[in-house]
């Protein structure tokens, strides 16, 4: 997956047509939709954890996840390769997974909208179509189980209100 910088929302070094974006810091925690694979041949599993739909990777529920970097590359506009993937915007999370579902080769997977929490002082990018992007993550199998741990997390916060 990749993400296309909102660059009104970053600066840059300025430094040419390829110059490095800067991420923002989340002032606070982040609540966010998470888009993961669940396996039904795997489904002892389920109430553990979920994979990413791109590169495959495991996410146990309420633990942890860390991206050792944010990844800048340029495809006519500057974007974001590797990092931890996700959305801001539900509707957004929502469509990705129904159209990996509905046109999966692999009819027995089935792609699902989690919660989750980017916590407070992580490096983020925001995307141009209800994305983000963070060196830290936290994925919850449903709201009352991220509530539980971070308390009741309001969403729909201006972006610029939410990072520095």
């Amino acid at each position: 997956m990749c993400l296309y910088i909102d660059e009104t929302l970053h600066d840059n070094d300025r430094l040419g047509t390829k110059s490095k974006w800067k991420p923002r810091i989340a002032e606070r925690d982040i609540l966010v939709y998470k888009v993961l694979t669940v396996y039904k041949v795997l489904t002892f599993e389920e109430d553990t954890r979920a994979y990413s739909p791109y590169r495959g990777a495991s996410w146990m529920f309420g633990k942890m996840k860390t991206a050792q970097k944010l990844t800048q590359a340029y495809y006519c506009q500057p974007a974001v390769e590797a990092g931890l993937h996700a959305f801001t915007d539900p509707n957004a999370a929502w469509v990705l997974a129904n159209a990996r579902t509905m046109y999966s080769r692999y009819n027995d997977n089935t792609d699902r909208v989690y919660p989750a929490i980017i916590p407070k002082g992580t490096e983020v990018f925001f995307g141009l179509k209800g994305d983000i992007v963070a060196t830290k993550m936290v994925v919850f199998k449903d709201l009352p189980s991220l509530e539980a741990v971070y308390g009741p997390i309001a969403d729909g916060v201006k972006k610029k209100l939410i990072a520095k």
